[in-house]
């Protein structure tokens, strides 16, 4: 059993006018993907997939539960956005 109480609140995404500048190493950020706000659950084989607003993803992205069971240690809980791409992989 995982040692923390689910699910999770996702951390949320905040816009801004301009990119901070920080001492190097001091602040993190990546780009907003326009996907599914996703918090993935793995406790040995078990992992449960759910929305920023609880609702279950698990059953609606299997490749992604499989995916966690593969990589993810056997205890984990991690916090991002599925991404469904299109278009041509190479580009």
């Amino acid at each position: 059993m995982l040692p923390i109480a689910l699910p999770l609140d996702p951390m949320l995404a905040r816009a801004v006018a301009d990119v901070p500048v920080r001492e190097p190493g001091a602040l993190s950020y990546e780009p907003k993907w326009d996907g599914f706000r996703c918090i993935a659950a793995r406790d040995g084989d078990e992992v449960t997939l759910w929305s920023r607003s609880r609702k279950p993803l698990t059953d609606y992205f299997p490749e992604v539960a499989a995916a966690c069971r593969r990589w993810l240690p056997d205890r984990a809980v991690v916090d991002g956005e599925i991404v469904v791409r299109s278009g041509d992989p190479g580009a």
